[in-house]
């Protein structure tokens, strides 16, 4: 092991940064926490590229290109860079210091989470990949060994070591750029074409970690899960954890599709379905129209306040029904009341007899007052299905097919 950093212990680095103590060491880097003395002593954590890799290319590049994709992107949950130096001799970054341990530390104490739990950190990891994608960055190695969790809860995503830039030269296959093969996406694994939405089935695998304790794909060697991530389904979620609710599965499948189109269409799209289910944990999302009757496994295919579906040729736009049902029934109840006043202004002409049908639907049978009243059953609050309606008609309604529509 390069125990390079040692001799860096107590010393000041530059001129400015006192290095207090070791944080961490990496098999490229070791992280060393420090205090910026031209900075109002401000505490930072300095990422140094040690002696073994100081040399090496493609280290160098990674190191390079990490440095590069962080210091465009400004986000909340993006550590920020402080701070670049390279150098023959020395090659450091300059981050902010976070006080937590990694997402996988903490799943690895806990096991399974708490649905609101987990979402609440999925959601701030896409808050920080939804503005990387906005710099046209994407990160390629999106696992909970690269987010920082904080002790308020907020969580920090890291190691942009491999992301493609949109201006630089991605890197290759040989230079490790696929990723931790329990977290890559199909395309990744198989030398495909990589975008914005590999990031996305790389978050669903972490939401399925974080809800059922466990990862979707295992096996003895790196190139046999690689190669479930190209052909394997996972088992579904609820099998696992039988609490989870219905449509946080469908959400987590969505977002690990084997197919990229059938993903999320962004993070943005991704956070409002979380958000959309948040408010109502009990929703089942629409399935494709293709798929079949026990189908557990399909993603959903359209979730509301997402812009998923917008671009689908033979999706037609829904029209709202409540005026068309309202303009109905105000129809027939004009014709009724109307009919109603010409039957009892022409009473004579009918006589009593003909007449007593309309008064026991009306509830104002044998009675020869002046003042007739009817009375009607309130249905308010009344559950709509099979026994309602027999009841309905026992009573001598007529019952009109009902259509249910969705309205965001």
């Amino acid at each position: 092991m390069d125990n390079s950093f040692e001799k860096l212990i107590n010393r000041v680095l530059d001129g400015r940064y006192r290095i207090e103590n070791v944080l961490g060491i990496g098999g490229m880097a070791y992280v060393l926490k420090a205090t910026d003395m031209q900075n109002g002593n401000r505490t930072v954590a300095i990422k140094i590229l040690n002696d073994e890799c100081n040399s090496d290319e493609r280290a160098v590049k990674r190191f390079v290109n990490e440095s590069e994709a962080v210091s465009m992107i400004s986000a909340p949950n993006i550590v920020k860079i402080y701070d670049v130096a390279i150098s023959d001799t020395l090659k450091y970054i300059v981050m902010e210091y976070i006080d937590g341990i990694t997402l996988k530390d903490y799943i690895d104490k806990v096991g399974a989470l708490g649905w609101k739990e987990a979402v609440h950190y999925v959601k701030q990891i896409l808050s920080g990949l939804s503005a990387a994608h906005e710099k046209g960055i994407i990160h390629r190695d999106v696992k909970p060994q690269n987010v920082m969790l904080l002790k308020d809860g907020h969580v920090k995503v890291t190691d942009f070591g491999i992301a493609k830039m949109p201006t630089s030269e991605p890197i290759t296959m040989t230079d490790k750029a696929i990723g931790t093969v329990n977290y890559i996406s199909p395309e990744q694994a198989s030398g495909g074409k990589v975008d914005f939405k590999s990031d996305l089935y790389s978050v669903g695998v972490m939401l399925y970690e974080m809800v059922t304790g466990r990862l979707p794909f295992t096996a003895d060697s790196p190139v046999a899960v690689a190669m479930m991530q190209v052909s394997n389904e996972p088992v579904a979620p609820r099998e696992i954890n039988p609490s989870i609710p219905i449509g946080l599965e469908q959400i987590i499948l969505k977002a690990m599709c084997k197919d990229p189109d059938g993903r999320f269409t962004s993070a943005n799209a991704m956070i409002k379905a979380l958000d959309y289910f948040v408010k109502n944990p009990t929703v089942v999302f629409a399935q494709p129209d293709n798929a079949s009757q026990g189908a557990k496994n399909k993603p959903i295919d359209v979730i509301p306040g997402t812009d998923d579906g917008k671009n689908k040729k033979d999706k037609k736009k829904s029209k709202p029904m409540y005026p068309v049902i309202l303009g109905i029934t105000l129809a027939f109840f004009i014709v009724a009341i109307g009919t109603l006043v010409y039957l009892l202004a022409n009473r004579d002409v009918f006589g009593s007899e003909g007449f007593s049908g309309i008064d026991k639907f009306l509830g104002i049978e044998n009675n020869n007052s002046d003042d007739k009243k009817m009375t009607v059953e309130s249905f308010i609050d009344r559950t709509y299905d099979e026994n309602l309606e027999a009841e309905l008609k026992e009573k001598g309604y007529s019952v009109a097919k009902i259509n249910y529509v969705r309205n965001e």
